[in-house]
């Protein structure tokens, strides 16, 4: 492990952090630990799989709930455990809905945890078209497995966000007071918003002051990326 916080003393294998590991992912942070080793790593991107018994049953809970075959599907994570401020307003998630029903004829599932029920409320009561309310009604592995129906997933920095890079499906991520480059989402299919102001990323909780990192972000931008997306993939 690394020698930080006086813990090199305990450590069977101690590296030093040099600056070099401090300016990347946290995948290439804790890889480099195995690298100093002499150990070599092929593949660095997460990846999750999901069983033929899994997809089978997220498709036939799509087909339930209405959807046909070739429907557009969009999923909106409107929250984050972390705290409120990574948290894009719900109501710019559920304008970003309505226009994914309106120009591309999708059907929108809105998801969360049970703890995020009241976030996933607001967007489907501020959307004038219709949307499917997943939060606090799936275990985890069928969040994910639903998570990988959809054709575009728009969601700000929160577990669902590496779930959906991890499956590969394209992702908009909205970025706030957190660090794209030590915590982004990885992969191809990915689209990051993130509007750097003096005092980002801080990496709190809750904003001591204007909430300007995420509230300066507009749906156009968002929305631009999901047709970037749809139009490249």
């Amino acid at each position: 492990g690394y020698n930080t916080d006086g813990r090199g003393v305990l450590l069977t294998h101690s590296v030093a952090r040099t600056r070099d590991v401090l300016d990347v992912h946290q995948v290439e942070y804790y890889l480099s630990l195995l690298q100093r080793l002499g150990l070599k790593t092929v593949k660095k991107d997460p990846v999750i799989h999901l069983s033929t018994e899994e997809r089978a049953v997220a498709e036939q809970r799509l087909r339930d709930f209405g959807m046909k075959d070739g429907t557009v599907v969009v999923g909106l994570n409107a929250g984050a455990i972390f705290g409120g401020a990574k948290r894009w307003a719900p109501e710019r998630f559920a304008t970003i809905g309505d226009r994914a029903v309106e120009e591309w004829g999708a059907r929108v599932l809105v998801f969360g945890s049970a703890g995020e029920r009241q976030i996933g409320k607001r967007v489907i009561r501020t959307m004038s078209q219709a949307a499917t309310d997943l939060c606090g009604r799936t275990s985890l592995r069928e969040a994910i497995a639903l998570v990988s129906m959809c054709d575009i997933f728009v969601t700000n920095d929160s577990g669902l966000m590496h779930v959906a890079s991890a499956l590969n499906v394209p992702t908009v991520a909205v970025f706030g007071p957190t660090d794209q480059v030590a915590t982004g989402p990885r992969g191809q299919r990915i689209r990051v918003v993130n509007h750097r102001v003096h005092c980002s990323p801080c990496l709190k909780p809750e904003c001591p002051t204007d909430h300007q990192c995420m509230t300066g972000i507009g749906v156009e931008e968002v929305w631009k990326e999901m047709q970037d997306l749809r139009n490249d993939f």
